[in-house]
């Protein structure tokens, strides 16, 4: 089934360049989830399931000035992964342009895909109205 939130991200061909800054992350999917994305660093960067959940452990929103905040205050594990901070917060802000156009256009395709009403999910109904 071709995904429709990563579907045009996966036929890039290569390598998606994303901010991973997480310490902790999912060893397992949950049943019936479909992987999406994998990196050398964490098996389960993203996934699906069913036609309109995604899970995502990378952070698409992040750019350097976010980055760069992080960057002076949650070292440590940076420093355990044998990564220097300054160089982590340069390289972001080297690839701010692509990081910019690759996760807007993808920020655009899930709110398309939010706001189509052919894959509305019904509202859940209100407790004690019928």
């Amino acid at each position: 089934m071709e995904d429709r939130l990563f579907g045009s991200l996966t036929h890039m061909g290569g390598r998606l360049r994303a901010v991973q800054w997480h310490w902790e992350e999912s060893g397992t999917l949950p049943d019936g989830a479909v992987p999406l994305v994998t990196s050398e660093r964490c098996a389960h960067q993203s996934y699906r399931i069913g036609t309109s959940v995604w899970g995502v452990q990378f952070h698409p929103e992040v750019l350097a000035d976010d980055i760069l905040t992080w960057g002076t205050s949650d070292v440590g594990p940076l420093h355990a992964l044998g990564l220097e901070p300054a160089g982590v917060v340069a390289e972001v802000a080297r690839a701010e342009t692509e990081l910019r156009a690759l996760w807007g256009a993808f920020a655009e395709q899930r709110a398309a895909i939010v706001t189509d009403p052919a894959t509305a999910v019904p509202a859940l109904p209100t407790p004690g109205r019928r």
